[in-house]
């Protein structure tokens, strides 16, 4: 009984120690440049149904306009700079979502699209060694009160929706970086 006891306040003992050691032990972050060198994202586009009476914007043209988005938000914040050693490195999940795609009757669902459903992967990296890192997934978008009264009217325009989440997207993308 006593062995056990001494066993028992041992194993304590190096387990108080383990974590004391590992929360002493962090390293600071290793500081960044300020300004980021950035060449394009990478895209991971879904969608599920196939519209057959509209047609909306393009995987192309969604990655392009996601580009020149954060490129434009980050000259706006003066972050861009083709010679730093700290390459920004941006993965955006993008899904497009139609209203009613999930309804198992097919004359149930609809060629409107709703908000996307977002996600993305941040790095900031310099001389493969990943500085930074951020993940965010299941994001949505929303187009606030008029924007949403709007689409339940039917009113947007085919793009509007998409061209405001991808607005929005970049401009946080670039605020998450500020922040690192």
């Amino acid at each position: 009984m006593k062995n056990t006891k001494q066993n028992l306040v041992y194993v304590l003992f190096v387990l108080i120690a383990f974590i004391f050691t590992g929360c002493a032990a962090t390293q600071p972050s290793e500081p960044l440049s300020g300004k980021v060198k950035f060449d394009k994202i990478t895209l991971n586009f879904t969608q599920k149904h196939i519209p057959r009476t509209k047609q909306y914007q393009s995987q192309d043209d969604v990655e392009r306009k996601l580009n020149d988005e954060i490129i434009k938000n980050l000259e706006l914040n003066n972050m861009l700079d083709a010679n730093s050693t700290d390459e920004l490195v941006i993965t955006i999940d993008f899904r497009r979502i139609f209203m009613g795609e999930d309804m198992p009757i097919s004359k149930l669902r609809s060629d409107t699209i709703a908000s996307p459903k977002l996600g993305y992967d941040i790095k900031i990296i310099r001389d493969a060694k990943v500085l930074r890192h951020l993940r965010k997934t299941n994001l949505n978008y929303s187009a606030g009160f008029a924007g949403n009264i709007k689409h339940i009217m039917m009113m947007d325009k085919e793009n509007e929706r998409e061209n405001g989440a991808i607005g929005a997207l970049s401009k946080d993308i670039v605020e998450r970086v500020k922040e690192f």
